[in-house]
């Protein structure tokens, strides 16, 4: 076998039809929680076993051009504050569950 041959790429879907919801609009974030220069972006996706939460942790900062950036890397200054928002965004998460079950328990009655 002659390895300067490269097998075909499978096509790639663009990242833009991941992040679009069912009507080809781009998906908003359930929430967002901030704490500068820190945001706690928190996602909802539906799948067979009901909704799933996940939670991004990102940090905001302006580039040499003055221009604003986000990055996942953390300072150690930014260490109390991520902890804070994470902490907030379970609250958020469990908050929203509890009344969805909730609303669910009525809705049988």
């Amino acid at each position: 076998m002659n390895a300067s041959r490269s097998q075909p790429k499978p096509q790639q879907q663009p990242q833009q039809r991941q992040n679009e919801n069912g009507n080809g609009q781009p998906k908003r974030p359930f929430s967002e929680l901030k704490r500068f220069p820190l945001k706690a972006v928190i996602w909802e996706n539906q799948t067979t076993n009901g909704p799933m939460f996940s939670v991004q942790l990102v940090r905001v900062y302006r580039d040499d051009q003055d221009k604003w950036q986000e990055t996942h890397s953390l300072n150690a200054d930014d260490l109390l504050a991520a902890g804070k928002l994470l902490d907030e965004s379970d609250s958020v998460i469990q908050q929203e569950l509890a009344e969805r079950r909730q609303q669910s328990a009525n809705e049988r009655k």
